[in-house]
């Protein structure tokens, strides 16, 4: 005989004011697989969960089972909405305390914030298992600028003046 595992796949996605950059922006990149993913998820019949997160946990869907659900997870994810700061440290303990079924745990995220090594610590800590999947837009890959630049943190609103040469890209 072969025991099948009952896996609880768990999604968080960041919907910090960063994901909403690009076009069209990283949250609906970030959506997109997070849909993917929820459906394979519910398909092979194992329990999801899905949450969203700036510094502090967001909206999170009841747990879901069976791929009958899936327009339910279509739905919600089709409510995001990119704002805030994020602080992986902190949601990220949250989450493990919060969560009461530890398995895999997949992170949708742009991860340009601090706290990222210590959240994944608290993450494991709980045996939980981490994916993270990094989400950029094409200007950030290749950004089109050269010259005297003034950047803007999107969360933040922190500036700093840079110069962009082909060495510095």
């Amino acid at each position: 005989y072969i025991d099948e595992e009952d896996l609880h796949v768990h999604l968080l996605i960041d919907t910090s004011r960063s994901m909403g950059f690009g076009a069209p922006g990283k949250l609906l990149a970030a959506a997109r697989v997070a849909a993917a993913l929820g459906y394979i998820a519910l398909a092979s019949f194992d329990r999801l969960s899905v949450s969203a997160f700036t510094d502090r946990l967001g909206t999170r869907m009841r747990t879901l089972r069976g791929k009958g659900n899936a327009s339910l997870l279509f739905t919600w994810l089709k409510g995001l909405r990119a704002e805030g700061v994020s602080d992986f440290s902190r949601v990220f303990s949250d989450y493990a305390l919060l969560a009461r079924r530890p398995g895999p745990v997949i992170i949708i995220s742009d991860f340009f914030a601090p706290g990222l090594e210590e959240g994944l610590r608290s993450i494991v800590g709980r045996k939980f298992a981490p994916t993270l999947m990094r989400v950029l837009a094409p200007e950030e890959v290749e950004p089109p600028y050269t010259g005297d630049l003034r950047l803007v943190d999107s969360e933040t609103g922190d500036s700093r003046e840079i110069t962009i040469t082909g060495g510095v890209l």
